[in-house]
């Protein structure tokens, strides 16, 4: 470990290959899964702080998407971010300005889980997005930004919610997924094939 011995100290820590620089006020852990680094305008302690980045344990893959400069494969994309120890939600933020200070900035909260598809899809455009994880202790602090892009390329997909699959279930029983080639041979065998003993001791269920 070394330091500066004038102005403000800041301290080099090498782990694993990756090269963790800190100031030292903020300097809490030192974790060889990801390098922290950097600044964050917004920080509550006026010092500034950003995420660089969070990689997997083998450095030739990486996780995040949509990576840095990529074009988005379906529209609305799909985010995945590495996670953080303690995290109980995370914020994403997606905008057209990559100072995220424009009315086109959308921010979203996830519960719990790095892997997410947003609900809006968007024009064709350039677009950058970020990420921080709340509940661990670093609750302003943002990682680096991502810029992607939607092209006439980009296939669009949207996804429905779980509570919007769930309302187009009909509330009649039973109820079974099953295609309609198949409907017709279920039903014979419920009647008095494989799956009539089955279907006489549990009825309507």
């Amino acid at each position: 470990m070394e330091g500066k011995a004038q102005g403000e100290p800041r301290y080099h820590i090498r782990s694993r290959g990756l090269l963790l620089r800190e100031h030292h006020a903020h300097f809490t852990s030192i974790r060889p899964t990801y390098a922290v680094s950097g600044q964050n305008r917004h920080s509550s302690t006026g010092i500034e702080t950003t995420m660089e980045s969070h990689r997997h344990p083998n450095p030739l893959v990486d996780v995040r998407k949509p990576m840095n400069g990529s074009i988005a494969d379906l529209n609305p994309p799909g985010f995945v971010w590495r996670p953080i120890d303690s995290a109980h939600q995370y914020e994403v933020k997606i905008s057209s300005d990559r100072e995220f200070d424009s009315a086109h900035t959308q921010l979203y909260t996830i519960e719990g889980r790095t892997l997410w598809v947003s609900p809006d899809t968007l024009p064709r455009g350039i677009y950058h997005w970020r990420w921080r994880a709340l509940g661990a202790g670093q609750d302003d602090v943002w990682s680096e930004t991502f810029t992607f892009h939607i092209t006439e390329d980009t296939a669009e997909l949207r996804v429905p919610s779980g509570a919007e699959v769930v309302s187009r279930i009909d509330g009649a029983h039973p109820r079974h997924m099953l295609t309609v080639e198949r409907l017709e041979t279920f039903r014979e065998s419920c009647k008095s094939g494989d799956q009539a003993d089955e279907w006489r001791r549990h009825p309507q269920t």
